[in-house]
C-alpha cells in the first residue's frame, strides 16, 4: 500500500500477484502457496470497487435452513361447533423455486379442512394457503394444531397453533398472567413481574379458593377455577369478551386490582356492547394491590373484595403487607341485552381482572361459573390454610 497515509485509509483498487482484483475476499486455497497484494489507497472512498454482486463474500451456510415456515395466527379462541380460518406460509431462502407439503395434525376435538396440502414457492419468495378449524361441539379447553412440513426428502421446521376452544362468555381463555403462587413455592408465578404474587393459602384462610364466591357491591363473582400458578387474571388491553347475561340483570362488575400503580390506580373507559349496537362506557380503575404498601386508600368506585394478611415474594418468603382485589361495578342500560364487554387500555400501571360478574336477579353471576372444572386435564388442587412466615421484606407496589 505505497499510497498508506492517516488521512488516506479507502481502498482504491487492489491488485493480487500483479492481476487485478475486485472481489472484496480471498479464498483458503488463493492463501495456499503465498499470494502478494497490492492496495491502492486514496483519501475518499471508490464507490465503484468491489460493489458488484460477484464481489461480495460468500455467507456461510452451516446450519442454515433452506425455509421458513409459519401458522397463523398463533393463539385462537372458539367457541363448541365453530370456525375460524388459519394460514400456512412458506418463506423460500434459496435461489431455485421449491415445492412444499405441508400436514396438519389436531388434537381430538379440533378438525383441520384441508389437512394437508402443496405449496409451489419461487426462489427467494413466499407462498400460502387457508384453512379452516373447527371446534368439535362438546369441545371445552386448550388445545394445539401441528403442521409439519417437508420439501422432497428433506424435514424443514414445524410450526403450531394454540386453540382454546370455550362456550360465550367465559373468561379462562383471556387469562395472560399467573398471579397465584404456593407458600413453598413462590417463584413459580410474579403477579407483579417482580416475584411478588398472591398466596393461595392466605386467600384460603379468607375462604377464597378456586371456583368460591366471592360478593361485593351486591356483584357475585366467581374467583378463578384454575390451578394454583397457572393464568388467573386477564391484564387489561383492550381485549373484548363475549358475555351471557342474565335477563334482568341491572349491572355488571370487575373484580381486580392493579400492581406497580400509584395512588390513582390503574385501567380505564370500559365499554358494554349490546346486541343492538349500542354501547355504554363507564370508568375502571383499581387500585394498587397492596395500597402502596399500606400507605394508601383505595381508588374512589373500589370495593374491597378480598383481603389477606400477606403476599409471597420469590425465594419461598411471605410479605406481611395486606394484599386485596377491588369490585368495581356500573349500572347497564334498561332494557338492553349486553353481547360482550371490552376492556380498558390500561394507563396508570398494569390492570388485572380475575372474573367479571353480574346482579339484579337471583341468578346472576360470574361468568367464570358457566367454565367449570371439566376442562381441566387434572383437578385443581385443594388448598388447605397454612401459617405464613411472616418475614419483612421491601414492600413493592
Amino acid at each position: 500500500a505505497p499510497n498508506a497515509a492517516p488521512a488516506a485509509p479507502y481502498v482504491q483498487s487492489l491488485t493480487r500477484n500483479a492481476k487485478v482484483q475486485t472481489k472484496t475476499f480471498l479464498t483458503g486455497s488463493q492463501f495456499l502457496n503465498g499470494t502478494n497484494l497490492v492496495f491502492d489507497l486514496g483519501t475518499t472512498p471508490n464507490t465503484s470497487w468491489g460493489t458488484a454482486a460477484t464481489d461480495a463474500p460468500p455467507s456461510d451456510s452451516t446450519g442454515q435452513q433452506s425455509a421458513f415456515v409459519s401458522a397463523s395466527p398463533t393463539e385462537v379462541i372458539l367457541q363448541p361447533g365453530k370456525s375460524t380460518t388459519a394460514t400456512v406460509t412458506v418463506t423460500n431462502l434459496a435461489n431455485q423455486k421449491k415445492t412444499v407439503k405441508w400436514t396438519a395434525t389436531p388434537q381430538v376435538g379440533l378438525t383441520v379442512t384441508p389437512s394437508s396440502g402443496t405449496l409451489l414457492v419461487p426462489a427467494l419468495g413466499k407462498a400460502s394457503a387457508t384453512t379452516t378449524l373447527t371446534a368439535g361441539p362438546t369441545a371445552d379447553g386448550r388445545y394445539a394444531v401441528s403442521f409439519a412440513f417437508t420439501s422432497g426428502s428433506t424435514i424443514l421446521p414445524t410450526s403450531s397453533i394454540s386453540v382454546a376452544v370455550a362456550k360465550a362468555g367465559e373468561v379462562w381463555p383471556f387469562y395472560t398472567n399467573a398471579g397465584i403462587t404456593n407458600d413453598d413455592n413462590t417463584g413459580a408465578a410474579s403477579f407483579d413481574g417482580g416475584g411478588w404474587s398472591y398466596s393461595a393459602q392466605a386467600l384460603a384462610a379468607t375462604g377464597v379458593t378456586p371456583g368460591s364466591t366471592v360478593t361485593a357491591d351486591g356483584v357475585g363473582y366467581v374467583w378463578p377455577n384454575e390451578q394454583v400458578a397457572s393464568p388467573d387474571n386477564i391484564e387489561a388491553a383492550g381485549q373484548t369478551i363475549p358475555l351471557v347475561v342474565p335477563a334482568g340483570t341491572t349491572k355488571v362488575g370487575l373484580l381486580g386490582s392493579a400492581s406497580n400503580a400509584g395512588s390513582s390506580g390503574a385501567g380505564g373507559a370500559v365499554t358494554v356492547h349490546y346486541t343492538d349496537g349500542t354501547t355504554s362506557t363507564f370508568d375502571a380503575f383499581f387500585s394498587d394491590w397492596t395500597l402502596g404498601g399500606g400507605s394508601g386508600t383505595p381508588v374512589p368506585g373500589n370495593t374491597t373484595a378480598v383481603s389477606t394478611t400477606y403476599r409471597n415474594v420469590s425465594g419461598n418468603r411471605q410479605d406481611p403487607v395486606r394484599t386485596f382485589a377491588f369490585s368495581v361495578s356500573a349500572p347497564l342500560t334498561a332494557g338492553k341485552t349486553v353481547a360482550s364487554i371490552t376492556l380498558p387500555m390500561s394507563t396508570g400501571g398494569d390492570a388485572h381482572v380475575f372474573a367479571i360478574g353480574f346482579s339484579g336477579t337471583a341468578g346472576a353471576s360470574s361468568q367464570a361459573t358457566i367454565a367449570g372444572a371439566t376442562r381441566h386435564l387434572t383437578p385443581v388442587p385443594q388448598v388447605s390454610p397454612t401459617p405464613g412466615r411472616a418475614v419483612p421484606t421491601p414492600h413493592r407496589s
